[in-house]
């Protein structure tokens, strides 16, 4: 049994990302105190539209991050903001720990084509920028 499984959270982990950058939508904010290291502090708790996605607890980085996101450095203003969550290690007392940051998401999804080039040349050879290499 997965650890995540043993000991839930109600709050977004990197563990429940499965490595995978997720792209939401900021439906509202709410404010919770919430103890750390033996200190009480409130922090900001995005939850997200209709994604299934857990509230997500929005450190001092990640804030920062959301305020240039959004336009606002007022939580209350954060709703309607396209996010993108993804997992990622960052130093923390000396030592790799997972995480999550939050960035930038395309107004549109984009997809990522490899293989081939279909650009050809006037006579139609393959672009001189494509690499060949099969995937």
């Amino acid at each position: 049994m997965k650890m995540r499984e043993l000991f839930p959270s109600k709050y977004l982990r990197s563990a429940d990302l499965d490595g995978e950058t997720r792209i939401v939508v900021v439906d509202h904010v709410e404010y919770d105190d919430l103890t750390n290291n033996g200190r009480t502090e409130k922090k900001a708790v995005l939850h997200f539209q209709g994604s299934g996605t857990k509230p997500f607890v929005c450190n001092k980085t990640n804030s920062l991050v959301m305020v240039e996101l959004s336009g606002s450095d007022d939580a209350d203003d954060w709703a309607g903001t396209r996010i993108a969550l993804s997992p990622t290690m960052v130093p923390f007392k000396g030592k790799p720990t997972q995480s999550i940051r939050v960035g930038y998401a395309p107004k549109e999804d984009k997809m990522i084509f490899t293989g081939k080039s279909k650009v050809k040349t006037k006579n139609g050879d393959r672009h001189p920028l494509d690499d060949n290499i099969d995937i």
